[in-house]
C-alpha cells in the first residue's frame, strides 16, 4: 500500500467519522427542540395548577368567611 493510499482510507475514515458527527448533532437538535416542547408544555400546566390552586385557596377562604358571618 503506498502512501497515497494510505492517506486516502485515512481520509475516508476521517470524513465518515465528520460524517456520523454531524448526523448525531443534528439528532441531538431535534432531541433538544422536543426537550424544549416537553418543558414548555410543563411549564404551562405547572401555570395552569398554580392557578387552580390559588382559586381553591380563595374559595376556601370566602367560606372561612361566610362561616365566621353565621
Amino acid at each position: 500500500m503506498t502512501n497515497s493510499d494510505q492517506f486516502d482510507t485515512r481520509f475516508n475514515l476521517l470524513f465518515t467519522a465528520i460524517e456520523r458527527i454531524d448526523q448525531q448533532i443534528e439528532q441531538l437538535g431535534h432531541r433538544i427542540e422536543q426537550l424544549r416542547q416537553r418543558t414548555d408544555s410543563n411549564a404551562r400546566a405547572i401555570e395552569a395548577l398554580t392557578d387552580t390552586v390559588n382559586e381553591f385557596k380563595r374559595d376556601r377562604a370566602r367560606l372561612y368567611s361566610v362561616m365566621a358571618d353565621l
